[in-house]
């Protein structure tokens, strides 16, 4: 700026004073994004016989100052200019302190920082269906005549049993290769996982089926790991077979 006129930046928030727009009325000041050609933002630095400041507003004259005897806590304000009232005064103090500087984050690589990523790997939403190995066995099937009946295709699993399970409080100290079969879990924790008990005469559908069966159902490739299936950070293995992992 220019004619002893700034704009007056935080360092944190790189963001500036600003008379909040209103040019003839005293209220507080507010932090706005930092324009050099927003004039509500220009701030004349006038020194005193005394040595203390005033900060006057170029868009109304207004001084920066305390509304009364200026409280702990209580906003800095925009007051009709009398330069010689103490409230409407500053002294100016350099400051040892050391801050780091840093701008806002607007972008993130974590997915779980992008509010547009909902779902990764996730499949496409269909009606629910039990696959079966070829159309024999379907029509062979007791709930192909009558649906209330559970299943009893080859491709259908129960994953009922004590689960391994691993809890991290940050996505990023999740283990990595836990979908290995030779990945030592013995350490983790249990979880009873039991599919939910139905009214007599309905069939339970599978809480989760394999995925490699479902994709190749539809002509998709199948997924080469559960990793790039499953990225979330809470894991968990089933006991029926060490290399179907299934991830949260």
């Amino acid at each position: 700026m220019k004619d002893d006129v700034y704009l007056i930046v935080s360092p944190l928030s790189q963001q500036a004073i600003d008379n909040s727009g209103d040019k003839e009325k005293e209220q507080s000041v507010i932090q706005w994004s930092s324009d050099p050609s927003n004039g509500n933002q220009h701030w004349k630095v006038t020194q005193l016989p005394n040595g203390n400041y005033v900060f006057t507003c170029q868009a109304n004259g207004y001084n920066m100052g305390f509304p009364d005897a200026g409280l702990v806590g209580e906003p800095i304000f925009q007051l009709k200019p009398d330069a010689g009232q103490e409230r409407q005064q500053w002294v100016l103090v350099k400051s040892d302190v050391k801050i780091k500087v840093e701008p806002l984050k607007t972008h993130s690589d974590n997915e779980w920082e992008n509010q547009h990523v909902f779902a990764i790997n996730k499949e496409d939403g269909h009606a629910i269906f039990i696959p079966f190995a070829n159309a024999a066995e379907m029509k062979a099937d007791p709930a192909y005549r009558r649906p209330w009946e559970r299943t009893r295709s080859s491709r259908y699993q129960l994953l009922n049993g004590n689960w391994k399970f691993h809890w991290v409080k940050q996505p990023e100290e999740r283990p990595k290769e836990f979908y290995k079969p030779g990945y030592d879990v013995s350490a983790w924790a249990e979880i009873p996982v039991r599919i939910a008990r139905l009214a007599p005469g309905l069939s339970p559908q599978p809480a989760l089926r394999p995925c490699r069966t479902e994709r190749e159902e539809h002509g998709k490739k199948p997924w080469k790991s559960h990793e790039e299936r499953f990225p979330a950070h809470l894991v968990a293995r089933c006991p029926r077979k060490a290399t179907e992992t299934v991830r949260y």
